[in-house]
């Protein structure tokens, strides 16, 4: 078959608030992985919980970063203004419990953790492929991941390989940084942060 007789069918997205629907390209591709990095402190979870939050039903969030519990991701939304109530958590200590949370119905649309690194340390690409294969195939998957003391995404370079989009949160804007699969390099400012 030859490549110009393919149809031309766009990919599907899901609409996004914004800096992330610009970033992403258009709205966060379905099916899609992508991997979030900045530097510690810098409003990761916060921007997480306002993605998930504007991705519509049938989106689950969990955060394993120190610290971090159910709670605290409701004060983040209480915080930042984020309507989150259809928001669901998830509690899973374990890379088995999310995978298997990820395999039952309803399926979700999205599936956000914060943070790869946290559940899974020096296994993130292990734990990346598990989560991805458990995930249905329409399930957008976002991952936070660490930086180096360098200030760069931690794990390896094949890490970069097995996403779609890498996005760096900075204190000025959100950015994708060197790969977006679905949509240009681009940069869009962030909210301003709650006091």
């Amino acid at each position: 078959m030859r490549l110009g007789d393919l149809p031309d069918v766009p990919t599907p997205r899901l609409r996004c608030a914004e800096p992330w629907h610009t970033v992403f390209g258009g709205g966060l591709a379905v099916g899609s992985t992508a991997l979030v990095h900045g530097g510690p402190g810098i409003g990761k979870t916060t921007e997480l919980v306002r993605l998930a939050a504007s991705l519509g039903p049938s989106v689950l969030l969990a955060c394993h970063e120190m610290g971090q519990n159910l709670a605290s991701l409701h004060d983040v939304a209480r915080r930042t203004g984020t309507d989150a109530r259809d928001l669901w958590v998830s509690d899973a200590h374990t890379l088995g419990e999310l995978c298997a949370e990820l395999a039952r119905a309803p399926a979700p649309r999205a599936f956000l953790l914060d943070s790869l690194s946290s559940l899974a340390p020096d296994a993130e690409e292990a734990a990346l492929v598990a989560l991805r294969r458990a995930a249905p195939p329409t399930c957008a998957v976002v991952a936070v991941v660490h930086v180096t003391k360098a200030g760069v995404m931690a794990g390896s370079g094949r890490l970069a390989h097995l996403c779609d989009t890498i996005v760096r949160v900075t204190a000025e804007d959100v950015r994708t940084e060197t790969k977006n699969r679905y949509g240009a390099l681009t940069v869009a400012a962030r909210p301003a942060r709650a006091p």
